[in-house]
């Protein structure tokens, strides 16, 4: 058995596997198709198979080279992690009821509180463009059928 040189790159490694194995899981009941005719799990699918191999790469790099030590969780690495994945699971629960506009608004402003150097100014340009970006993009730009408002907010 290998004792592990660099514990960050070895975790992160399994843990990066772990999550393309999970989704690779959930986009079984798509069709991937093949490069010529792509389905609609294909480029995940060659995303998820990416990141698996980033993370069995950074677990053999563990192994191999000698780092630094994991050390320890403090608090405000849960809070900055807390902030980045929550607001993206708020997201995709609100979608449809809310509407594009005030899901990814509130979801892209609760984002920027995990920044070291948070400001209201730089949080509120940073959300208004990025949702003008998105709804920019997806409505116009690829003509998905997301609606800005959703039934909740008096939208379609």
């Amino acid at each position: 058995m290998h004792a592990i040189g660099n514990p960050k790159d070895f975790f992160l490694g399994v843990l990066l596997v772990i999550v393309a194995a999970v989704f690779a899981l959930g986009l079984t009941k798509l069709r991937i198709g093949t490069a010529a005719q792509m389905g609609p799990g294909y480029f995940p699918m060659l995303l998820i198979c990416l990141l698996g191999i980033l993370g069995a790469a950074l677990v053999v790099k563990g192994l191999r080279k000698s780092g630094t030590s994991a050390g320890t969780i403090d608090i405000s690495s849960i809070r900055g992690l807390a902030l980045i994945v929550l607001p993206v699971a708020f997201v995709g629960a609100t979608l449809k009821p809310l509407g594009m506009v005030p899901s990814l608004g509130i979801a892209v402003l609760l984002t920027t509180f995990a920044a070291p150097d948070w400001t209201v100014r730089n949080s509120i340009a940073i959300t208004i463009a990025v949702v003008a970006f998105c709804w920019l993009v997806f409505s116009f730009g690829l003509g998905l059928p997301v609606s800005a408002f959703g039934p909740l907010m008096g939208g379609r």
